[in-house]
Protein backbone atom coordinates (compact mmCIF):
# COMPACT_ATOMS: atom_id res chain seq x y z
CA UNK A 1 0.00 0.00 0.00
CA UNK A 2 1.56 3.30 -0.73
CA UNK A 3 1.02 6.51 1.25
CA UNK A 4 2.21 10.55 1.67
CA UNK A 5 4.15 11.73 4.36
CA UNK A 6 5.59 14.86 4.56
CA UNK A 7 9.04 15.63 3.35
CA UNK A 8 12.22 15.24 6.18
CA UNK A 9 15.88 15.24 5.97
CA UNK A 10 16.03 12.01 7.15
CA UNK A 11 13.50 10.77 4.17
CA UNK A 12 15.47 12.63 1.64
CA UNK A 13 18.45 10.87 3.38
CA UNK A 14 16.95 7.48 2.81
CA UNK A 15 15.85 8.15 -0.81
CA UNK A 16 19.36 8.96 -2.01
CA UNK A 17 21.49 7.53 0.42
CA UNK A 18 23.20 10.60 0.78
CA UNK A 19 22.18 14.16 2.49
CA UNK A 20 21.17 16.64 -0.41
CA UNK A 21 22.94 20.46 -0.72
CA UNK A 22 19.13 21.87 -0.07
CA UNK A 23 16.79 21.82 1.69
CA UNK A 24 13.74 20.06 0.01
CA UNK A 25 9.92 20.73 1.19
CA UNK A 26 7.31 18.14 0.04
CA UNK A 27 5.74 14.94 0.43
CA UNK A 28 7.25 11.37 0.13
CA UNK A 29 5.94 8.24 -1.40
CA UNK A 30 5.97 5.67 0.99
CA UNK A 31 5.46 1.78 0.69
CA UNK A 32 5.90 0.31 4.32
CA UNK A 33 8.91 1.50 5.41
CA UNK A 34 10.78 2.17 2.17
CA UNK A 35 10.96 5.60 0.22
CA UNK A 36 9.88 4.78 -3.06
CA UNK A 37 9.46 8.46 -4.68
CA UNK A 38 9.56 12.24 -3.41
CA UNK A 39 8.12 15.53 -4.78
CA UNK A 40 8.59 19.10 -3.70
CA UNK A 41 10.30 22.47 -4.27
CA UNK A 42 14.08 23.30 -3.75
CA UNK A 43 16.02 26.56 -3.35
CA UNK A 44 19.03 26.83 -5.09
CA UNK A 45 20.50 30.46 -5.39
CA UNK A 46 17.28 32.13 -5.27
CA UNK A 47 15.48 30.07 -7.50
CA UNK A 48 12.51 27.91 -6.75
CA UNK A 49 12.72 24.53 -8.34
CA UNK A 50 10.41 22.04 -8.74
CA UNK A 51 11.61 18.16 -8.26
CA UNK A 52 9.57 15.07 -8.65
CA UNK A 53 11.35 11.67 -8.76
CA UNK A 54 9.98 7.66 -8.24
CA UNK A 55 12.36 4.41 -8.20
CA UNK A 56 12.46 2.31 -11.03
CA UNK A 57 9.47 -0.24 -9.75
CA UNK A 58 7.25 2.96 -10.19
CA UNK A 59 7.57 4.18 -13.50
CA UNK A 60 6.12 2.29 -16.16
CA UNK A 61 4.82 3.23 -19.87
CA UNK A 62 2.28 3.69 -20.29
CA UNK A 63 1.67 4.68 -16.97
CA UNK A 64 -1.51 2.85 -14.90
CA UNK A 65 -4.29 4.89 -13.71
CA UNK A 66 -3.17 5.08 -9.94
CA UNK A 67 0.42 6.31 -10.45
CA UNK A 68 -1.52 9.13 -12.90
CA UNK A 69 -2.57 9.75 -9.39
CA UNK A 70 0.28 10.34 -7.96
CA UNK A 71 2.00 12.72 -10.48
CA UNK A 72 -1.05 15.09 -9.81
CA UNK A 73 -1.04 14.89 -6.56
CA UNK A 74 2.54 15.60 -6.89
CA UNK A 75 2.02 18.24 -9.21
CA UNK A 76 -0.84 19.95 -6.44
CA UNK A 77 1.67 19.79 -3.28
CA UNK A 78 4.48 20.84 -6.01
CA UNK A 79 1.95 24.64 -6.76
CA UNK A 80 0.92 25.14 -2.92
CA UNK A 81 4.73 24.87 -1.43
CA UNK A 82 5.14 27.81 -4.18
CA UNK A 83 5.77 31.61 -3.71
CA UNK A 84 3.25 32.94 -6.49
CA UNK A 85 5.40 36.23 -6.58
CA UNK A 86 8.38 34.45 -8.02
CA UNK A 87 8.73 31.62 -11.19
CA UNK A 88 9.13 28.22 -10.49
CA UNK A 89 11.50 25.82 -12.37
CA UNK A 90 12.38 22.84 -13.45
CA UNK A 91 14.56 20.00 -15.27
CA UNK A 92 13.44 17.09 -17.22
CA UNK A 93 14.28 13.74 -15.88
CA UNK A 94 17.01 13.12 -19.24
CA UNK A 95 16.74 9.43 -18.04
CA UNK A 96 12.74 9.29 -17.94
CA UNK A 97 11.20 9.22 -21.60
CA UNK A 98 8.36 11.58 -22.11
CA UNK A 99 9.60 13.75 -18.84
CA UNK A 100 9.81 16.79 -20.57
CA UNK A 101 6.17 16.48 -22.10
CA UNK A 102 4.76 15.66 -18.54
CA UNK A 103 6.21 19.00 -17.60
CA UNK A 104 4.88 20.82 -20.23
CA UNK A 105 1.27 19.35 -19.89
CA UNK A 106 1.41 20.51 -15.98
CA UNK A 107 1.92 24.17 -17.93
CA UNK A 108 6.10 24.29 -17.59
CA UNK A 109 7.05 26.58 -21.03
CA UNK A 110 10.72 25.01 -22.08
CA UNK A 111 13.77 27.31 -21.62
CA UNK A 112 16.77 27.44 -23.87
CA UNK A 113 18.61 25.64 -21.31
CA UNK A 114 17.05 22.29 -20.85
CA UNK A 115 15.07 23.31 -18.26
CA UNK A 116 11.15 24.70 -17.88
CA UNK A 117 9.72 27.35 -16.31
CA UNK A 118 6.18 28.10 -14.39
CA UNK A 119 5.30 31.39 -15.82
Amino acid sequence: MLRFEPLTEELVRRYYGKPQPYTMRGRALMRGEEVVGIFGIYRDQGFDIAFAQAKDGLWQEPPPPWFKRIIVSAMHTILSLRDPTKPLYAYAEPTRRNSGLLLEHFGFEPLNNGGYRWP
